[in-house]
């Protein structure tokens, strides 16, 4: 599938974070491979499709969820991501309940930090998207329309 550079920039330009992010990332989502590096994704689009597990996994059924889901092989790449982004709290948050046991205290403590979280994670994955807008969606930017 190709996508249109100005379909592209209009999306980076939106002022809906939520819904340009989720567009962009359906994008890549086809292409994304569980088992190869970066899940075959470009820097930026592995470090938001990190963001967009955990943020998925905590808001839908919180820390628990994330970590029965994924376990804790992607907790050390998604703390860099958010870190990357510049979610440093939600990262802080992360850090702190993957070591060790998760007591359902320690668990339910990390969800309400969580929630207590001010950042617009959307407006954030968008800004970085942005900042990186040259090297996301290659492979679609690419193909012909043969």
């Amino acid at each position: 599938m190709r996508i249109g550079e100005a379909f592209i920039e209009r999306l980076l330009a939106s002022s809906d974070a939520a819904d340009a992010v989720a567009t962009l990332s359906g994008f890549w989502a086809h292409r994304a491979r569980d088992g190869a590096m970066r899940m075959g994704l470009a820097e930026p689009e592995w470090q938001v499709q990190l963001i967009l597990i955990y943020t998925g996994e905590v808001w839908n059924g919180g820390h628990a969820q994330y970590h029965m889901n994924r376990g804790t092989e992607l907790a050390d790449p998604t703390c860099s991501a958010l870190t990357a982004v510049g979610l440093r709290g939600h990262a802080a948050v992360l850090r702190d309940v993957t070591g060790g046991a998760w007591s359902p205290a320690e668990l339910a403590r990390a969800d309400r930090a969580f929630d207590d979280l001010e950042a617009d994670v959307d407006a954030a994955l968008l800004a970085h998207l942005r900042r990186h807008a040259d090297t996301i969606l290659l492979p679609e930017r690419r193909q012909s329309t043969g």
